[in-house]
């Protein structure tokens, strides 16, 4: 599901956005719908994650099919419970945590218009407490800075 978000997204910087047929793709992000998480996964059959469901909902956007999605309430409710009680999100039902999962978690509330639906306070402290002494951002709170992270500037 991610390698076809980023090979959508690479055809529409080279401006061919139309070079793989549309009601297939369509087709196949759909087909890995998980019915039993309310999300999708990776690929047909495989467990639902909150890296493949935002995939999978940049690449229904970007083809003008984001109403195609299952049960979008099913969806939101799905990814609102990830959320940890510590504010991190966990990527699926088994619980592996980290702040990458937590920013596939906002970008797919806020893509899907229900970003309000977040607990922002929990969300911010967690990731405030991520923040480590030479401004970067570990994986998870008390872990190393991590380029992947992002840092802040001097």
């Amino acid at each position: 599901m991610n390698g076809i978000y980023w090979g959508l997204t690479a055809l529409h910087i080279m401006g061919q956005p139309d070079a793989l047929d549309r009601d297939e793709m369509i087709e196949y992000v759909l087909s890995c719908w998980d019915e039993e998480a309310g999300a999708f996964g990776a690929h047909p059959e495989h467990d639902a994650h909150v890296h493949s469901t935002l995939s999978a909902i940049q690449v229904l956007i970007m083809q003008d099919a984001v109403d195609r999605i299952p049960d979008v309430e099913r969806l939101v409710r799905w990814i609102l419970s990830l959320q940890q009680p510590s504010g991190v999100f966990a990527g699926d039902a088994f619980g592996e945590i980290d702040t990458r999962f937590t920013f596939c978690a906002i970008n797919a509330l806020s893509l899907l218009g229900r970003i309000k639906d977040l607990d922002h306070e929990k969300t911010v402290t967690y990731i405030e407490r991520c923040r480590n002494f030479d401004g970067g951002f570990g994986a998870q709170a008390g872990a190393e800075s991590h380029a992947a992270q992002g840092s802040r500037q001097p």
